[in-house]
Parts: structure tokens; sequence; C-alpha cells
């Protein structure tokens, strides 16, 4: 990245700091996942935008006032500590910090996440708690190793969260894990030259593997065939020195499930002057969260018509719609969000070619983060008596 443009981000960030050292809340989030285990009103995020803030400030390495940073901490230190995401990502702010507050953070934040994995009636997402606890392991690494007992056990739960592909749940707690995992095998690496033998055993089958500094950093597969086979443990067995993760991997076929109706909508499609069809859509999601993340809504126009693009233009100019893409008959809306109340919107559709036996045109609407939440519906496109063939 230009050095240039990191600078102007550096000071952009830091021009919407405000007199009591929180950031400024700017734009809106499109997609949920990405706001991790925040919850609640804006309001209640300028703590955590603050940690956030900070941490790329201090992790970029760039020259940052003392009294931003100083700033920040207050901000962060007197802000609602609602969450054990909020404290998590408050104690890693501040242990970047140096902070004083930073120890006491840190222990408050390692007890919440372990007490959150334990509790049989958690219904904490898995993706939120994996990164909460990742922001808890390198708000320990960075301050010392006295935190060896706990250090080890965060990294043994995040590791059990790990899938079959190598990372986690979403992108985001897989970033964050990642970076943590990175730095505790730094900070603990036992040697320089060190040298493991794994052995796996299953009734009497077995499989070796060594790792070494020369493919520590590779991965090694093995397949065990459990196909008309009866079930037999799996041993596991290391010697030498170093660290290693053996993880199991079992695939299995399950039954798929249906679409999930997130959405409710109402189309019509009503003859207008000349060849003109008006399409009109009012559509609503009706999730208990209130709220989807970017929502597409697709038109596959019968065979023959054409979107009439002034009246797209108009969505745009209204600030109905985020933007729209053209594909010949298929028409695509983009809405950053759909509420709980009704998005109402028209456009116009022109029969630029008769076509025998055109059939129904196709609506589909759909969350473009989570595209099992959809819904969608066929609509007859009739022209008016007067559009002759």
């Amino acid at each position: 990245v230009n050095e240039n443009d990191l600078i102007a981000s550096k000071d952009w960030l830091e021009s919407l700091q405000q007199k009591d050292g929180c950031f400024e809340l700017v734009g809106n989030v499109i997609h949920k996942d990405m706001k991790g285990g925040l919850e609640g009103s804006d309001s209640d995020h300028l703590g955590p935008l603050t940690s956030y803030v900070l941490i790329s400030l201090l992790e970029a390495n760039m020259s940052t006032s003392v009294d931003t940073i100083d700033m920040a901490i207050s901000c962060i230190t007197n802000a609602s500590r609602t969450t054990y995401y909020t404290e998590a990502l408050s104690a890693y702010a501040l242990a970047l910090s140096a902070d004083e507050n930073a120890t006491s953070f840190i222990m408050s934040a390692y007890k919440l996440v372990i007490a959150e994995d334990m509790s049989p009636s958690s219904s904490v997402s898995t993706s939120v708690l994996v990164e909460a606890m990742s922001y808890v392991l390198l708000a320990m690494l960075t301050m010392s190793d006295s935190y060896v007992a706990e250090i080890a056990n965060l990294v043994q739960i995040i590791t059990k969260h790990s899938n079959g592909e190598g990372g986690f749940v979403s992108t985001q707690d897989t970033v964050v894990a990642l970076q943590a995992l990175a730095k505790y095998s730094e900070v603990f690496k036992p040697s320089d030259d060190s040298s493991l033998e794994v052995e796996v055993t299953r009734g009497e089958e077995n499989w070796t593997f060594n790792v070494d500094d020369s493919n520590q950093l590779l991965v090694q597969i093995e397949s065990m065939d459990v196909k008309d086979m009866p079930a037999y443990n799996v041993s596991v067995t290391a010697t030498g020195e170093g660290c290693a993760l053996v993880s199991s991997i079992l695939r299995y076929n399950i039954p798929t499930f249906g679409e999930v109706e997130a959405f409710s909508a109402s189309i019509s499609a009503n003859a207008m002057d000349d060849c003109i069809v008006g399409i009109g859509v009012c559509a609503s999601y009706i999730l208990p969260d209130g709220e989807s993340n970017m929502a597409i809504m697709q038109f596959d126009l019968t065979t023959g018509f054409m979107p009439v693009i002034e009246t797209l233009d108009s969505l745009l100019i209204g600030k109905i719609i985020k933007r729209y893409e053209v594909d010949e008959g298929l028409v695509t809306l983009y809405f950053d969000s759909l509420s709980a109340i009704p998005t109402c919107m028209k456009f116009k559709a022109d029969r630029e070619v008769t076509v025998a036996d055109a059939k129904a045109a196709t609506f589909t609407l759909y969350d473009y983060y989570d595209p099992k939440l959809t819904i969608s519906q066929n609509f007859l496109m009739k022209v008016g008596e007067g559009c002759s063939d």
C-alpha cells in the first residue's frame, strides 16, 4: 500500500476523534456479521469503535500523537462494558497501548469468554466467541508471557473451533484467530531446531508425520477410509520437541434444507401507454433481528422486454436504491438493507420485440451475504391492447 495513502487514512481517522476521545461513527454497515459481537444502538458502539481504531493505528506502527492515544484510552475505559466482546476488544487495545488498566481488562475478558464457552445454554454465535477469544489471546501475548496457563487454554479452545478447510466460521473470525495463533507460535516457539514425530494409530493402521523447521508451515494430510469399517478409536502420540496441531475431520452427507423466507414482497405489473408495463414492488424484512444485510432484487423480465433506463435512474436519484445493473432483460437492484417497514418502488419496461409463447417474468429477492435468505415468484407482463405485434 502506498505510504501516502496510509498517512491520509491515519489523518482522516484522527480527524474523527471527538472531545471525549471517542471516534465519530461514520456511515453504516451493510453486512451485519462485520459488526462482530456489537449489539444495541449506535451510541453503544463508540467505545468498541474507538478500540477498533486505536488497534488499527497502533498495529500499523505509524506515528500517532500521544494525545490521540491518551484520549482514546479515556474513551475506552469510561465506555459501558456491556458484553464479553466489548471487553475483549478493549483489553487488546489497552494492551497495545501499554495502559495500566490493561491487566484488569484482560482478566475480566478472559473470565467472560471462558464462562461463555462453558455455558451449555449459551446462544452466542461461535464466530463472535472465536473472535473475542482471539482478541483476549492477542492481548495476553502483547502484555507478557505471565499468562502461560490462560494462553494455552485459549489456544486449545480456539483451535477446537477450526473447520476442515483450515478456517473458522466467518472471514472475520478467521482473520483475527489466525493473527492470534501466528503470534502465539512466534512467542512460544520452543527452539530453532524443533523436531516432532507424530504417530496416528487406528486399529492396526498407523501413519507417521514428521514436523520440523523445514515443513512446520505445511499441512500434512492422510485419508482414513471409514466406509464399511468397524469403529476404531484414533490415538495420537507425539515424541520430540516442538508444537503441532493434529485434527481429525469426518466428512459426511446430510439432507439439504430449503430456502429460508426472510422477506415479504408483493409485486404488480400493469399495462401502461403503448407497449410499456409498469412494475411495482413493496418488500420488507420479516426475521426477528429487524434488518437485513445488503439486499438484492432481481427481475428476469419476460423475453422481448427491456427496462426503461430513465425510470431506474429516478430510483437512484431518489435514493430508493443504492445502484442498479442491467444485463439485457435482467434487472438487478441493490439496497443497503431492508427492514420491517416496507420499501416500495416502481420502474417501467418496454416490449421491444414480440416473442411467441413468452414465459412469465421472475422476481427474486435475497440477502447478498446470506443467499439462503430469499424469496422468488413469477409474474405476468401483459401489454395494453394498443401495443401491436
